[in-house]
């Protein structure tokens, strides 16, 4: 995938919010890319400005600037922003490949726009930033093997990554993509409880982020359920925890929220 001219090959970014700054991140840690390979664009200056001070990436004064200067293109703006985006590029992406990361939008929005250009649409969720996210990658009608492949060295080097019918997009970005989110509230949870029964918040916060981690790893070697059962001693203080959150339908309650996640990504999707 190097351009046989210029002997290397180098990756535009256009928005470097939070996902579009760890992409960066991830990558010129992880030495996929040096930062002379990466190029970003952002409408704040300042935010583009930040990020390429602490990474010696370059940084384009305009979006036709960085297509020209890049052999492929990573979408990472908000998604009702991609108007704005796209239409500056439509005449430069030209056998370029275009990466999607934004949330609801099909391959198909950017092949009517932009015409037969290869598009991979990718959903990634924070733990790209530690190297341990999730990504899910659906290819567009025009992407060719090398696109994938290109796709896969890049979200596949910020943690696991995995090919999935376009269709499932928006149940993969309730679970997925918003998935952290949802563990995150639990950690903060454990926190505050432990607090408002005097644990210092310093120990509080230790508490539940140690707690978080022991269970990750755990649940690499035993299913979450089978380790479940493990903790669940007769009579303990963890069965007495769970025949509350069973009798509240803790499983109803997420199973809800997860519906609401997925509307809200049905919605961003055109489909309701």
């Amino acid at each position: 995938m190097k351009n046989p001219v210029r002997g290397h090959m180098f990756l535009g970014i256009i928005g470097v919010g939070r996902m579009g700054a760890a992409i960066v991140a991830g990558l010129v840690k992880k030495k996929i890319f040096s930062p002379e390979e990466i190029v970003i664009c952002d409408q704040d200056l300042l935010r583009a400005k930040s990020l390429s001070t602490r990474f010696p990436v370059k940084s384009a004064g305009n979006l036709s600037e960085l297509v020209a200067l890049s052999d492929a293109v990573v979408l990472a703006v908000k998604p009702q922003d991609k108007e704005s985006v796209v239409t500056p590029i439509k005449s430069s992406l030209t056998n370029k490949l275009l990466i999607s990361i934004l949330a609801g939008v099909p391959t198909s929005y950017f092949e009517d726009k932009l015409g037969k250009v290869p598009v991979v649409r990718v959903m990634p969720n924070l733990g790209i930033k530690v190297g341990a996210g999730m990504s899910f990658y659906a290819p567009g009608r025009f992407a060719r093997t090398t696109d994938l492949k290109l796709v896969s060295r890049i979200f596949g080097s910020l943690g696991e990554i995995a090919e999935i019918q376009e269709d499932k997009m928006d149940i993969i970005t309730g679970l997925s993509g918003s998935g952290p989110a949802y563990f995150f509230l639990l950690m903060e949870i454990l926190a505050e409880y432990a607090q408002k029964n005097g644990i210092s918040k310093e120990i509080s916060v230790r508490l539940a982020k140690q707690t978080a981690r022991a269970a990750a790893f755990l649940v690499e070697e035993e299913s979450p359920s089978s380790l479940r059962a493990a903790v669940t001693s007769k009579g303990g203080t963890t069965e007495s925890a769970l025949k509350v959150l069973e009798e509240k339908q803790v499983r109803e309650i997420f199973t809800r929220a997860f519906d609401a996640a997925l509307k809200r990504a049905q919605e961003l999707s055109g489909k309701t």
